[in-house]
């Protein structure tokens, strides 16, 4: 039963990728390297979705951009969802080139996810790693999380 109980907590029960309980106890005892990545990942348009089309559209949504971005870093990391859009993902012994051309298979998954099936799905992406001053979690979070929302912006998603 505890083995249960532990994935009951850890567990997006939406997606059945890891949650933000799984993303929070990660950081206890993990260090922050320049081999250490966290990628944040925020579904575009998810209000106008659920808003439009109905809920069950946007829970639709959220379950593909999931499979997609498992399908895409689960070889370099383990993935999250932390919130109703947002996800994490955070890689050890990795270096950018990892990164990109993971970045890369993410943005083929998604064409291939949409060319037969709706709503769409887009994703607003930026990363950072550890080292120059950034030596725990959370400025690890922030950093990627700064970039991710200059990538929504630059595609003029801003904060929907």
């Amino acid at each position: 039963k505890t083995e249960l109980y532990k994935s009951i907590a850890y567990t997006d029960m939406l997606t059945d990728i890891k949650n933000r309980n799984a993303f929070i106890n990660e950081q206890y005892g993990s260090t922050v390297n320049k081999t250490t990545c966290c990628i944040v990942l925020d579904i575009n348009k998810l209000k106008w979705v659920n808003d439009t089309l109905g809920h069950n559209y946007g829970d639709q949504l959220i379950r593909r951009s999931a499979k997609v971005i498992y399908d895409s870093f689960s070889d370099i990391g383990v993935c999250y969802r932390i919130g109703g859009d947002e996800f994490a993902v955070i890689c050890q012994n990795s270096d950018e080139s990892d990164v990109k051309n993971t970045i890369k298979k993410m943005k083929n998954l998604i064409s291939a996810a949409n060319s037969d099936s709706e709503p769409q799905i887009s994703l607003s992406c930026g990363y950072a790693f550890g080292g120059n001053g950034i030596n725990n979690f959370t400025d690890l979070f922030n950093a990627a999380d700064k970039e991710m929302y200059a990538d929504k912006k630059s595609r003029n998603y801003n904060y929907v």
